[in-house]
């Protein structure tokens, strides 16, 4: 059961730590691809919702108290994002909390289940 979540354990451990490095710490290229930071922050999180949504799957975990877990792990991720804005913002040099990057994590989970359903979730 456990095994199932270890890809998606280790994703999160990446985005947590991708997200807790100084914002001086990033390459200089950034000025010609300012925006393009919106592109990692979808990818990143549809990777994410994705392979939570496997891993769970994949343990036999559907349901939780009568909810589906779906919505807990997307409700979850997008508060967790959240939630690491936030200590950028104050914990973090050189980072602050962008609304826009939360819209691009909520955009990735959707992206995420949007895989999941409609590439593995009908395979399942």
């Amino acid at each position: 059961m456990i095994r199932n979540l270890i890809p998606a354990l280790l994703w999160s451990v990446f985005v947590i730590l991708l997200s807790i490095v100084p914002g001086n710490e990033f390459p200089q290229f950034q000025d010609k691809f300012k925006d393009m930071d919106k592109f990692a922050h979808a990818f990143m999180y549809a990777g994410l919702s994705f392979l939570w949504f496997y891993g769970l799957r994949r343990s036999g975990i559907t349901k939780l108290k009568k909810v589906n877990i779906d919505i807990i792990v997307s409700i979850s991720i997008l508060i967790s994002s959240i939630a690491l804005e936030i200590i950028q913002h104050f914990y973090i040099p050189n980072r602050h909390f962008d609304m826009f990057d939360v819209a691009a994590n909520g955009i990735g989970i959707l992206i995420g289940f949007t895989s999941f359903y409609f590439v593995i979730y009908r395979r399942i």
